[in-house]
């Protein structure tokens, strides 16, 4: 979250007029629609056999996709707030994703204890 509130700082967008919900500061990023896409890549990548993860790929970006059209729909942000948070959820999902990655492949490689 601290990749959303660095950008929220620093673009300062004002949200649509009147949202249905309760929201903070700036609409740019949707710190929802960050959120969901970071879940679904870091899941996918660490969690879901490579066998489903085509299925997994498909219902989540159903799930961010959904995630998007609510946090417009609710006039908690702009299209294009939802757009760029998703982006920058899976970006840094993939980079954390990458920085890691020797960690686990390491981890992977020894015996489990009980």
């Amino acid at each position: 979250m601290v990749v959303v509130q660095v950008l929220k700082s620093a673009v300062d967008r004002q949200r649509p007029v009147h949202p249905l919900v309760l929201v903070d500061h700036g609409s740019f990023p949707s710190g929802h629609a960050f959120g969901a896409a970071l879940l679904v890549v870091l899941v996918g990548a660490l969690f879901v056999p490579a066998a489903r993860r085509g299925r997994w790929w498909l219902f989540g970006c159903l799930f961010v996709l959904t995630m998007m059209w609510s946090r417009t729909w609710l006039h908690a942000h702009w299209l294009s707030d939802t757009v760029a948070g998703a982006l920058a959820g899976t970006a840094t999902a993939l980079l954390l994703w990458c920085a890691f990655a020797p960690l686990l492949a390491r981890e992977a490689g020894r015996p489990r204890r009980h």
